[in-house]
């Protein structure tokens, strides 16, 4: 909130780091990179970070989503290598899960006398990833604990203060008289966007809508300022393969404004019709989500600009264009009920990682070749453009028979998808670039990316997959899944539809081109498996030629516990719906898992 406490940490360390051994800890490698920049006299890491090296020294082989869990596990071994500190800095710890709470323990265990400073602040948790108790771990970890709050707020002004104070119910006190707050209309506020210097500007709001209108027409317009190399425009919330610096103008949302700070925000989407929206997703933390809202609200240091929708309306008393008293009578928590399908692609994204892990727990996996395949190597950043999506598209449309990305962008009805048709072409490359134009309606795909597939990455690709699968096997397959889900004595339906990138020989393959395969990738294919009766399936991460072998044991305790994970531990129970049949051909209420394949419907 710009309170100070990124200066108080640096004059802290700068003290302490002088004589003794400062660790500065946060969890994400954006944060990381941006400590590293201010923090000096400390060892600044993000928590897979620290524990890697002593992992690798171990000859423990994991994914660095497995790294802490698998440290934490040889922690006593380990130990003996691990460095000593005298004082521990935790930056934003009301965002730690169980898996960091007991790498701190650990930590703290080999200097027990060691000062630990905790920095954050519950009111801006902005994460619901976790099942740990915040306050009861900071209360353990700490001893005779003195509370310092910094409640002035060097970035917001006493208007804005003001107002983030009264929806928080905590004492927000703005100095800053430099900040002025603007409501404006769309077009006013492109005209605001087109006189600022891309460092100076700072845009949040939905990903799909008049953000990405905005982009697209900054670009166009003003393509000699802001452009791939000025502009960076967010795909996806977390972390991402892009760097980027102060003098670059961020496009991103709500969930990720965390952290951030620019001269002049400009806000789109924040209204009541988001506000509901948002609170009315199944199983939202609606604590969590006010938070997000918030600190969204406050990136601006000097300007911060909302852009009035159709259906906003300034109140006397709103933050944009939402009333306070909407973030101080949070709505009652109600059990949810699941309209709309889980996407088995992105259900994993936003669950407590206790119960994520607990699924993964759940599956056998064997690693099938011997690490010694040779990286395939495709640039997946062009200037600020993330290439990502991009090369998932390319790698199956060069190889595949049965998929051709230029159809989906001819079938595709939204209206970036009638004004790209005229620009297809016979390139696979060039066509998965539109369609990721379509998919994240932002024009950079179609209109800057300049980047190149050589002809030996191409053969390098369809070589790879074709000592797995043939090109005429089936790719694409849609996939669904339906039952109810019960926490007694609720019960909803409740229904998970996907498709997987390939089905050959009975066996379901799902095709990543990335860094590093995650759990998330091996729920979804074990979901997959589930879903279409498959005994087995393949996790392959086409850039390295890692791959994995998937089976579900136990589907009837995979479910529950899927169920458990997505719902956030509203549901326990996975059940199908009466009289459709299992795998054998059992039928009848109560019967577990319909193994159907067919198109979401």
């Amino acid at each position: 909130m710009g309170s100070g406490k990124t200066t108080a940490i640096q004059a802290l360390c700068t003290e302490v780091g002088r004589d003794r051994r400062v660790l500065y800890l946060t969890y994400s490698k954006l944060l990381k990179a941006d400590a590293q920049r201010r923090v000096k006299h400390a060892k600044v890491q993000n928590y897979h970070g620290i524990v890697y090296p002593s992992l690798v020294r171990a000859g423990i082989k994991c994914g660095l989503d497995e790294s802490i869990r698998r440290f934490n596990a040889a922690f006593t071994s380990l130990s003996a290598s691990f460095p000593r500190f005298d004082l521990l800095v935790v930056d934003e710890y009301q965002d730690i899960n169980e898996e960091y709470a007991q790498l701190l323990r650990h930590i703290k265990s080999l200097n027990p006398s060691m000062q630990t400073v905790l920095v954050g602040d519950l009111a801006q948790k902005v994460h619901s990833n976790t099942t740990l108790d915040v306050q009861r771990f900071a209360r353990e970890i700490t001893r005779q604990a003195e509370l310092m709050p910094f409640t002035q707020s060097f970035r917001v002004g006493r208007e804005l203060g003001a107002l983030l104070g009264e929806a928080w119910n905590k004492p927000v006190v703005g100095v800053n008289p430099a900040q002025t707050l603007r409501y404006v209309s769309y077009s006013e506020a492109l005209e605001f966007m087109s006189a600022k210097k891309p460092g100076d500007l700072l845009c949040l709001g939905r990903r799909n809508g008049q953000m990405a209108e905005a982009l697209n027409h900054l670009e166009r317009k003003h393509g000699e300022v802001f452009n791939k190399e000025t502009v960076y425009a967010s795909i996806r919330d977390g972390d991402t393969s892009v760097t980027y610096g102060d003098d670059t103008a961020v496009f991103t949302t709500f969930d990720s404004s965390k952290g951030l700070e620019r001269p002049a925000s400009v806000v789109f989407d924040y209204d009541e019709a988001m506000w509901d929206m948002r609170c009315g997703f199944p199983g939202v933390d609606k604590t969590v989500m006010r938070n997000v809202f918030l600190v969204a609200a406050s990136r601006g240091k000097h300007e911060v600009v909302f852009v009035r929708s159709e259906q906003a309306h300034r109140q006397p008393k709103s933050i944009g264009f939402i009333p306070v008293q909407r973030f101080t009578q949070l709505p009652d928590d109600e059990q949810p009920e699941y309209e709309k399908p889980f996407l088995a692609s992105e259900c994993f994204d936003f669950t407590y990682a206790e119960n994520l892990q607990a699924c993964v727990d759940l599956l056998d996996r064997r690693r099938l070749d011997d690490g010694a395949g040779q990286e395939i190597n495709i640039d997946r950043v062009d200037g600020l453009i993330d290439l990502s999506p991009v090369v998932g598209h390319y790698q199956e449309a060069v190889f595949f028979d049965r998929y051709n990305p230029a159809l989906e962008v001819m079938l595709n009805p939204k209206p970036i998808a009638k004004q790209l048709r005229v620009k297809l072409s016979e390139d696979p490359w060039h066509n998965s670039l539109l369609l990721t134009a379509v998919d994240t309606d932002q024009m950079r795909y179609a209109e800057q990316v300049t980047r190149k597939v050589s002809v030996d990455v191409r053969d390098g690709l369809t070589r790879r997959l074709a000592t797995q699968l043939p090109r005429d096997c089936a790719a694409q397959v849609p996939m669904q899944l339906s039952g109810t889900a019960v926490a007694s004595p609720a019960a909803t339906a409740i229904s998970f539809v996907g498709v997987a990138d390939a089905v050959h020989d009975g066996q379901v393959f799902e095709l990543k081109f990335v860094s590093e395969l995650d759990n998330a990738m091996f729920l979804q294919l074990a979901l997959y498996l589930v879903m279409g009766g498959h005994r087995t399936g393949v996790l392959w991460n086409t850039r390295t030629d890692e791959r994995w072998a998937v089976q579900v044991p136990d589907r009837e305790r995979f479910m529950h516990a899927v169920v458990l994970c997505v719902t956030k531990q509203r549901y326990q129970a996975f059940r199908t719906a009466p009289h459709q049949p299992e795998p054998g051909g059992r039928s009848g209420a109560g019967a577990m898992f319909p193994m159907r394949l067919g198109g979401p419907r």
